[in-house]
């Protein structure tokens, strides 16, 4: 049976990495691809949150949408096209279940679900779609910095969220 979890631990682990980069500045959909990964390997249900969003459609309308248009355009398709579908955001967090409640998570830390108002969700999948091309978010993110962002959540960030996870990955 998996500890009590520790947000205290993720949380600071999480503020170490923010600390150095700008990651909110640009880098949000590319660093939630990051940390959902390892949180999504250990087991934690993810889905990813646009926060700024004007409509709450479900995630499967949204996920067609951005498959459509994905297909249409060759794979070309970047954030920059997610307005002309009424997708609109300024922050992608993940939204994580943890010890069975949802929480808000970005490089800032862990959010209660009452920290935000109105957000759209897509899938982890769609956002790894866009997530690491550059155009549309803000450029003031470093996108040479990934590879040590990455670095960084694995050997801060990782080692937390195994201590305490809900799923072990031996089966």
């Amino acid at each position: 049976m998996a500890k009590k979890f520790s947000f205290y631990k993720f949380g600071t682990a999480l503020k170490k990495i923010d600390r150095e980069f700008a990651i909110n500045c640009g880098g949000c959909g590319a660093f939630a691809v990051r940390l959902g990964k390892i949180l999504i390997n250990a087991g934690y249900e993810v889905k990813v949150a646009m926060l700024g969003g004007t409509a709450e459609r479900p995630v499967e309308e949204i996920s067609r949408i951005l498959q459509r248009h994905n297909r249409l355009t060759n794979g070309a398709t970047t954030v920059r096209h997610w307005n002309r579908y009424g997708i609109e955001n300024c922050h992608v967090m993940l939204h994580v279940r943890i010890e069975g409640n949802w929480w808000f998570v970005d490089s800032t830390g862990v959010h209660d679900e009452h920290s935000y108002g109105l957000a759209e969700f897509i899938s982890y999948e769609d956002l790894c779609t866009f997530a690491d091309k550059p155009q549309g978010w803000n450029s003031m993110f470093d996108r040479r910095d990934l590879p040590t962002i990455e670095g960084m959540l694995y050997t801060h960030v990782a080692p937390v969220i195994q201590q305490y996870a809900e799923v072990s990955n031996e089966n």
